[in-house]
């Protein structure tokens, strides 16, 4: 299923940071499974939980800064963070609720672009 970056949230948001990172693909299949069973998933959840995202953010160089109204003249309704890896500034803006939503899916538009090819249900 193609689901817009911009768009990702929750398993399918944590699934994608975790292919971003190049996981091999039994994991992923794995990680896949046990989301459709149960999430959040105890293991694996950036999108929510700061002690994986946190690591994430500097491995990636991700930029993070409040943002409630405008980033670069773009409007983004009920967002509260933009973030960006720092090697593509300007190329990538991506939003979130949180600022966790905000740099894992930036940390997934630079690694896979604007759009991710999720497994079914999640």
């Amino acid at each position: 299923m193609n689901i817009k970056t911009s768009e990702l949230e929750g398993a399918a948001l944590d699934w994608a940071v975790a292919k971003a990172q190049e996981w091999d693909d039994e994991t992923l299949l794995a990680l896949a499974r046990q989301y459709k069973k149960s999430w959040p998933f105890d293991n694996h959840t950036p999108s929510t939980d700061w002690s994986q995202c946190g690591p994430l953010i500097d491995r990636f160089e991700v930029s993070l800064q409040n943002n409630r109204e405008y980033w670069h003249g773009v409007v983004h309704k009920g967002v509260n963070f933009s973030g960006m890896p720092m090697d593509q500034f300007n190329k990538l803006l991506c939003g979130g609720e949180s600022a966790k939503v905000a740099a894992c899916r930036a940390i997934v538009a630079a690694k896979m672009g604007d759009t991710v090819d999720v497994p079914e249900g999640l």
